[in-house]
């Protein structure tokens, strides 16, 4: 090997030894905030309409799977407009047990409302000021803990109906269960803003329940006002940042690479 490839190749391998493995970026995968219904005032709320239809003789009737929530709400850009809408309450007790590990919100205190749809509707935010200024970051999941009376309807992300997201059935007794967990991965998320998430609950009262006591000439289970609904929810999401070698890095390699090149045009010169 000339004296000349020699010392260009150790030079060369000084300035890359000195530099990052660029091709091999470092991942760190962190955690977002926590969002969940232990603070009302983070959660706004609206009643959509949708009461139940299809009654039978004895006035029990079935919920109103049919109706157009979706046509009720609005948004521009991903943003909904929250007109209508009211801070969303923490629900007190209710004289029965609701399986929960933070508080639930209703449109009210009590918990009491019409049957129908409501929406819940939250905004997210992150902050990566801790992170440092050279970092890329993507995001990777959202992860949802819920449970809500009686049945969640649809997730919305930003404006888009989740459709991963099987709609549950009008007898599903969701604040009978324990916590279910949901992982969004295919949703446009904004990493760098603010993102809507909204939940569609459908409280239902259907001829299933109802103790047949009669009110005004009509039994429990019709009665629209007097029936319990709520919501609590877990919200977090999970990003994957990558390092990005510094600016001074940068003017490290290219440095090293001029001094590279002037090392070859002196050797050039010296052997002419």
């Amino acid at each position: 090997m000339s004296k000349l490839l020699l010392s260009t190749s150790l030079l060369a391998l000084g300035v890359i030894s000195a530099a990052p493995a660029y091709a091999n970026p470092t991942e760190d995968v962190f955690l977002g905030i926590v969002r969940d219904t232990t603070n009302a005032k983070n959660w706004q709320v609206k009643y959509l309409g949708g009461e139940n239809t299809n009654c039978n003789a004895q006035n029990l009737c079935r919920s109103n799977e049919t109706f157009n929530w979706a046509a009720q709400r609005s948004y521009s850009n991903g943003i909904l407009n929250t007109s209508g809408y009211s801070t969303a309450q923490k629900v007190s007790s209710l004289g029965y047990e609701w399986n929960s590990n933070v508080p639930w919100i209703s449109i009210n205190k009590e918990g009491y409302s019409k049957n129908g749809y409501y929406s819940y509707v939250t905004t997210y935010t992150e902050d990566f000021s801790a992170l440092g200024s050279y970092q890329s970051i993507e995001f990777s999941k959202l992860d949802i803990n819920y449970v809500s009376d009686d049945h969640l309807h649809a997730i919305v992300i930003n404006g888009v109906v989740y459709s991963s997201f099987n709609a549950e059935h009008e007898e599903y007794p969701g604040w009978k269960q324990d916590y279910t967990h949901l992982t969004l991965t295919d949703i446009a998320w904004n990493v760098d803003g603010s993102n809507t998430i909204e939940f569609i609950v459908h409280n239902n009262n259907s001829n299933s329940w109802g103790d047949g006591v009669i009110y005004d000439g009509r039994p429990s289970s019709y009665w629209n006002t007097d029936n319990a609904t709520g919501f609590a929810a877990t919200i977090q999401a999970t990003y994957t940042a990558t390092t990005i070698p510094e600016p001074e890095t940068y003017a490290m390699m290219l440095a090293g690479l001029g001094m590279i090149g002037a090392v070859v045009r002196r050797r050039r010169n010296r052997s002419q």
